[in-house]
């Protein structure tokens, strides 16, 4: 009823009393009328948008690329606003990731923040995303994938084949400890768990001779010594390495329209057949599985290791892939299918 009277009442003012009014207000705020700046800006405040990330440098960087390229195609009514929040694997750090409960290891806290509305967007490495996502949550883009590979990071940069005999490799990644184990089986592997700049410290003070890291993160950081890139051919990345995945609400239409021109189609398409692949072997983490795909206008290929669930067999397959979103992916499970097939008449 209030509000029936209150349009009434404002469809009678002439309209002219309006224009007036309209003018007054400008006006005032040319000659910086303190009331009315505070009116203005009142009108013109923008929408507060807030993006969470982990607490790390790495994370924080990965949050300011996303906030630059965002930036681009932001209207003024939205602003950015950032938040940094520590997951479950960020606390714990003394025991494998598969041991504490790798599914949402690094993104069940931030989550948890998403869907009670705390937190609009969230940004997250893809390869620690879960396959299946909290109920509610949903990836809205992902940006152009950095270098994919991994790096073993030494003192004296050095190959893995010129490690010495024996050396101590620092690793939570089961992946990482198989594949090691097949180039180098005399290397000795010991767990090693905190951000890229703490990794690198224990390596630099003597504690472990080598570790890994990836490219991406490296370059993300400007670390661009003390490092070799390994052969993806034999050392297979982590499924959507190298990749900064842009997470929403489900029924957050418009922010899902507002990160879409962020999305790169290419990496889209290569996380697609990486992920369906993982989430056939249902690895998150704790089954050592590689996956790569690479797109481009000469050859569409996947590579994949995956190791069986004795851990003492690794079976490498690659494959060309029909470029079609939904047809790679098929091909991908499909091979994933095999690779179980194969591995259980051992």
């Amino acid at each position: 009823m209030i509000e029936t009277a209150v349009s009434s009442q404002l469809v009678s003012i002439p309209i002219t009393t309006i224009i007036i009014t309209f003018k007054i207000l400008v006006f005032m705020h040319s000659i910086k009328s303190p009331m009315i700046i505070i009116f203005f800006k009142m009108i013109k405040k923008p929408k507060k948008i807030i993006v969470a990330s982990r607490s790390s440098p790495l994370a924080k960087r990965q949050l300011e690329i996303f906030n630059l390229k965002l930036k681009k195609f932001l209207e003024e009514k939205f602003s950015l606003s950032k938040v940094f929040i520590k997951t479950r694997g960020d606390m714990f750090l003394t025991d494998r990731l598969s041991t504490i409960g790798n599914k949402g290891l690094f993104t069940k806290e931030i989550d948890q923040a998403q869907i009670s509305k705390k937190v609009d967007i969230s940004i997250h490495s893809l390869k620690d995303l879960p396959t299946k996502l909290e109920k509610g949550l949903v990836i809205g883009a992902l940006l152009k994938r950095e270098d994919s590979r991994d790096a073993l990071i030494s003192r004296d940069n050095l190959t893995i084949f010129k490690l010495r005999k024996n050396a101590i490799i620092g690793t939570s990644s089961l992946r990482r400890e198989m594949l090691v184990k097949k180039i180098r089986p005399d290397l000795k592997v010991r767990i090693i768990r905190g951000n890229v700049e703490s990794r690198i410290k224990k390596v630099v003070s003597g504690k472990y001779d080598a570790t890994f890291l990836a490219m991406a993160g490296l370059k993300r950081l400007k670390i661009l010594k003390n490092f070799k890139p390994m052969n993806p051919e034999k050392f297979v990345p982590s499924p959507g390495q190298g990749i900064i995945a842009v997470v929403l609400r489900e029924d957050d239409k418009a922010l899902l329209e507002l990160v879409k021109p962020i999305n790169d189609k290419k990496t889209s398409f290569e996380a697609e057949c990486e992920r369906g692949f993982l989430d056939t072997l249902d690895g998150d983490c704790a089954l050592p599985i590689g996956a790569l795909a690479k797109l481009d206008q000469q050859k569409n290929e996947v590579k994949f290791c995956y190791y069986y669930e004795n851990l003492e067999t690794i079976f490498f397959e690659r494959k060309k892939i029909i470029l079609n979103s939904d047809q790679a992916r098929y091909d991908c499970i499909q091979i994933a299918l095999d690779l179980k097939k194969r591995a259980k008449k051992i």
